[in-house]
């Protein structure tokens, strides 16, 4: 499913793509590779593509997994190319 203002958190109501950026975060820090993988990609899909943060966020979560699963050369290229991409300000 594709981004859709209905899936996005208001001042009333916990999103879904809310859900899953939080369950990226805990299962990064947790070591859950797997399920932070699975959450960051339901996240992404859920996300406007005009959300920078969100998605510098769940894009510093995906290198932290590859480091975590030993792939630390895949970690620094993901982290150095999330930051490269904010804009500026």
């Amino acid at each position: 499913m594709r981004y859709s203002a209905s899936r996005s958190d208001t001042w009333l109501t916990y999103g879904e793509q809310k859900h899953h950026v939080h369950l990226s975060h805990a299962f990064t820090t947790l070591m859950d590779t797997r399920r932070a993988f699975e959450s960051q990609q339901r996240a992404l899909e859920l996300s406007a593509p005009t959300s920078s943060m969100t998605r510098t966020l769940l894009n510093i979560d995906a290198a932290a997994c590859f480091h975590h699963n030993g792939d630390t050369e895949q970690a620094c290229h993901r982290a150095v190319a999330t930051l490269a991409a904010l804009p500026d300000g």
